[in-house]
């Protein structure tokens, strides 16, 4: 019995499999620069990148609620290598005094496939005449772990008029 093998359908699957290897090799050089980046940064609308810190003071009148409004654009990035979560982000708080609620608007990132996502929208403090005078540092946070929140803190100073 004789066994006879085409050249020609050996050489393409050969080349596929290297084709496939530097594919997979370049992915992962890529991935691995890609590490230290964060997957959700804050700008300002014009593109520009916000600090890591908002230094925010409510003058309020003794006894009533205060609400303040930011705009501000989110910049959602792809990550590729971001353990696999491709879907709606939500971003909380964390640190908030009792009874004081801050909100994105709209709620949350919308889910995509894209390199790329930014979604302008405002952040809404409401503040209760209950939450006492102070400093409070706010820090941001996402709703899904292995998302990766570049560091920024808005420090609230509340005070009587």
């Amino acid at each position: 019995m004789r066994i006879r093998f085409s050249a020609l359908p050996i050489g393409f699957m050969l080349f596929a499999l290297a084709l496939s290897c530097a594919s997979r090799s370049a992915y992962s050089d890529e991935c691995d620069a890609d590490i230290p980046a964060s997957d959700v940064t804050i700008s300002s609308l014009n593109g520009q990148p916000e600090p890591k810190t908002l230094d925010l003071h409510v003058q309020r009148v003794q006894g009533a609620s205060s609400e303040v409004t930011i705009d501000l654009a989110v910049v959602r990035r792809v990550n590729w290598c971001m353990r696999g979560y491709f879907g709606p982000l939500t971003l909380a708080w964390a640190n908030l005094p009792e009874g004081m609620a801050v909100a994105f608007d709209p709620a949350s990132l919308d889910p995509h496939t894209d390199n790329y996502r930014a979604q302008k929208g405002k952040l809404r403090l409401s503040i209760p005449a209950s939450v006492p005078d102070g400093t409070f540092s706010l820090n941001l946070q996402a709703n899904e772990h292995r998302v990766r929140v570049a560091p920024f803190r808005i420090n609230l100073s509340t005070k009587p008029d």
